[in-house]
């Protein structure tokens, strides 16, 4: 099984629907995919946006249950694969526990695109939509690298 997180800000739009996408692609695929996700800057306890829920439940998915969670050590640790969602968190993350930085890559990168995920914080529902877009693009391109983060 492989255990990924996904890393974004403040764990409340950008890394929850990547992990709530990658969950729902997971299934379709029968693939063996825990996922979990935290933020660099994150309080713990916070809910999702209003957009990211509404966003992610018209794709298929949930955050209702969703509580933003601050990254730690205890989160990488136990991580296969650490997706960031901008080549600055990545950097920061590498920075910070270079213990972890030989899992650690933006989404962009796994999916050979290599373009950061902006953040939809406090934008439109169309940003929120864009976003969404980006992310189930850049999974999907990028399953086959995170199918072999486990092996």
């Amino acid at each position: 099984m492989t255990r990924l997180l996904f890393v974004c800000s403040g764990n409340t739009c950008r890394s929850p629907m990547a992990a709530a996408q990658a969950r729902l692609i997971a299934a379709e695929l029968a693939s063996s995919v825990a996922v979990a996700s935290a933020g660099l800057s994150a309080t713990n306890g916070e809910e999702a946006t209003g957009h990211a829920q509404l966003v992610t439940t018209q794709m298929g998915g949930s955050l209702v249950e969703h509580r933003s969670v601050q990254l730690d050590e205890s989160l990488l640790a136990i991580a296969d694969l650490v997706l960031t969602m901008t080549a600055s968190q990545r950097d920061a993350v590498s920075k910070r526990w270079p213990e972890y930085a030989g899992r650690v890559m933006t989404l962009g990168e796994s999916s050979g695109l290599d373009v950061d995920v902006e953040d939809p914080f406090g934008g439109s529902i169309e940003d929120y939509e864009y976003t969404s877009r980006q992310l189930t693009r850049l999974l999907r391109a990028a399953w086959t690298t995170i199918g072999r983060a486990g092996s």
